[in-house]
């Protein structure tokens, strides 16, 4: 099925299935480490993304938007390589 990429409709549903483009460089063009890059349990937003900073026996001292916090190595997950496009 084709769409009309000038019908007003559609127009106004891209806005919530596709990103513009400008924001699609921006992710595309930060720097990823897949050694570093993990997610951690939040109570407000289920998981949050993080970066490792350093590990000590079984707890691990993450790097979040909300702050550095340490947790124990069981609880992060590893992001996935970004192989994929945005």
């Amino acid at each position: 099925m084709f769409h009309d990429p000038n019908d007003q409709e559609f127009q106004e549903s891209m806005k919530y299935l596709a990103l513009p483009t400008e924001e699609k460089i921006k992710l595309r063009s930060q720097p990823f480490d897949a050694k570093k890059a993990c997610w951690v349990p939040d109570p407000k937003e289920s998981f949050i993304a993080a970066e490792i900073e350093s590990t000590k026996d079984d707890q691990v001292t993450v790097k979040t938007c909300k702050g550095e916090v340490w947790i124990f190595d069981y609880y992060k997950f590893f992001v996935n390589i970004q192989n994929f496009f945005i």
